[in-house]
């Protein structure tokens, strides 16, 4: 293939980052450092693995998830722009935008002093992107791999008009099981339920936990959060440059329904995501530049 040999050629680092072709034929890029593996793949720029050394993965990836050119990846940190959820004006379109279904190209890797690893990629305005939303953009999504995970995306508008949109890092938590976690600091939060058709509620003062379907847009809220998973681990989880937090879990009903989601995966794995949407959508003039970013740990 050659694009797999020209990505070899020009960013592949021997035992570092290595280029291949993965599930489904869709090109993969794996980065190994001295504390952690990572793989993402081309499609999506979907990180789909983040484990550290003598540990189990951070990160869940649905053992049923279509590793087609034509499907998003299930599971994983899919990107999701630029609108979240369905589109407001045209529903028809695709769920979450087109990023997560486009194919990214690599723009550079490298080692950082600190033993971790980077690899950046990009997104930019095509025929097809248009289409779908008729706006001229520069996307680039860098991930540094190391004793910690950073996953920061950087929209630029290069077109002549101001344009809005909304963006997630839509990050699927490996747990050992949904109902035994706790997620501290969403406390006395305003938030929208989503399965109960966007009404507002608040927090309380507990950390919250998880009793059925989950679908809940946390609003005017900047806070890290640690995820608790049982008496197993801690996940650290900080953001920047995002104003909600958002906290799913299709639940078993759901989730059954979802060819690839099915065969109850449901119970291993939240996410908890970097979002700005709604209210909180990011507005950009010609030139102007927003980034978001999480830290995982």
């Amino acid at each position: 293939m050659q694009i797999l040999t020209h990505l070899k050629e020009k960013f592949e680092a021997p035992s570092t980052v290595i280029f291949d072709e993965g599930k489904g034929g869709l090109l993969r890029c794996s980065i190994y450092t001295g504390t952690a593996t990572a793989e993402v793949y081309l499609h999506g720029a979907t990180l789909t693995k983040y484990q550290r050394k003598n540990e189990s993965p951070l990160i869940f990836c649905s053992e049923t998830s279509l590793y087609r050119a034509d499907k998003a990846i299930r599971g994983g940190v899919p990107i999701c722009f630029p609108w979240f959820g369905p589109n407001s004006e045209n529903p028809e379109l695709p769920q979450h935008g087109f990023a997560r279904n486009s194919d990214w190209t690599v723009s550079r890797t490298g080692a950082n002093t600190d033993g971790s690893v980077t690899v950046a990629f990009s997104l930019s305005s095509s025929e097809t992107t248009r289409a779908l939303w008729n706006h001229e953009f520069e996307a680039l999504y860098t991930i540094t791999v190391g004793n910690e995970l950073t996953l920061a995306l950087t929209i630029t508008n290069i077109g002549g008009t101001i344009f809005q949109y909304e963006e997630a890092l839509h990050t699927y938590f490996q747990v050992s099981d949904v109902r035994k976690i706790k997620i501290a600091g969403l406390e006395r939060t305003g938030y929208l339920d989503k399965t109960q058709g966007g009404v507002r509620k608040e927090t309380g003062e507990s950390p919250l936990q998880l009793t059925g379907e989950t679908d809940s847009v946390f609003l005017n809220t900047k806070a890290a959060c640690i995820l608790t998973d049982g008496n197993y681990r801690e996940i650290h989880i900080s953001k920047s440059g995002s104003s909600c937090t958002v906290v799913w879990n299709p639940w078993e009903k759901k989730a059954e329904a979802m060819a690839d989601l099915s065969g109850g995966q449901w119970s291993r794995f939240v996410c908890v995501e970097a979002v700005n949407a709604g209210e909180s959508s990011i507005s950009l003039l010609p030139g102007e530049a927003h980034s978001v970013a999480t830290v995982i740990k």
